[in-house]
């Protein structure tokens, strides 16, 4: 608003000096006796007056335009946005449906795997670029490669793998399940690893971190099989050892 009034007033001084100049003013001795003007320089006058009207009005327009064509340019990306997270709202209610799971804080998920998309001064971004999305993919590798490892893990490490595997699962990737059989507790964290399945909770994970990977354009497919026969037998020991030595951790 400030810039406009000052190219207001350049151009109402540009204005008055043309009619100065053109002797526009009521007659006045003092005008006459100052300056002598010919047809040409009436015609001089007036174009200096055309022009300075002419530039106000150019720079108004163009103005105008800019403002129109940032409006336009937020609209367009705020569109892209809502679109974007529509889809991936479709996406978790597909991948619900496949694995029966139920996600919750949709939007810091969304966030998360997308963060830049939610600020408009920010170019929108359909690939996964979060890091935090980044980081859940390398921790679901590294519990992947602790699990087919031979030797076993010891039960310090069985301990943490199995924290780490429903973390995973329930902060990060911010889904629950239900699981039927009797599973590992450790404290009060129900690890949802069974006897019977000990790789359910990491199979979901795996899932559900590729659906976000195809969604968000990113060429990183990853896979995993059984459990291995030395981790179940280990798993199987790590019942009894806590049953004999580990109060903290039970099986029911």
């Amino acid at each position: 608003m400030n810039r406009d009034w000052v190219v207001t007033g350049c151009a109402f001084l540009l204005f008055l000096s043309g009619f100065l100049w053109a002797q526009f003013l009521p007659d006045s001795e003092f005008w006459k006796s100052q300056f002598k003007m010919d047809t040409g320089d009436y015609i001089g006058a007036a174009s200096a007056i055309a022009a300075a009207i002419a530039a106000f009005a150019a720079w108004r327009s163009a103005s105008v335009s800019s403002a129109a064509a940032t409006d336009s340019r937020s609209f367009s990306r705020m569109q892209a946005y809502i679109l974007h997270k529509q889809l991936f709202e479709t996406l978790l209610i597909d991948i619900e449906r496949e694995l029966d799971i139920t996600f919750r804080e949709r939007n810091g998920l969304y966030n998360d795997i997308f963060p830049d998309n939610r600020h408009l001064e920010r170019p929108f971004n359909m690939q996964a670029h979060g890091a935090a999305f980044t980081d859940w993919i390398e921790k679901f590798k590294e519990l992947i490669d602790q699990t087919y490892f031979n030797p076993p893990m010891q039960p310090p490490q069985m301990k943490i793998w199995m924290v780490e595997q429903v973390v995973l699962a329930d902060d990060c990737l911010r889904f629950k399940f239900t699981v039927d059989d009797e599973t590992f507790r450790i404290s009060t964290i129900d690890t949802k690893i069974s006897l019977e399945e000990p790789m359910y909770a990491l199979s979901l994970s795996n899932t559900v971190l590729n659906h976000f990977c195809v969604f968000g354009l990113v060429n990183d497919y990853l896979v995993m099989s059984d459990s291995p026969p030395w981790f179940d037998q280990q798993l199987r020991d790590f019942k009894f050892y806590n049953f004999l030595h580990d109060n903290s951790c039970d099986y029911r």
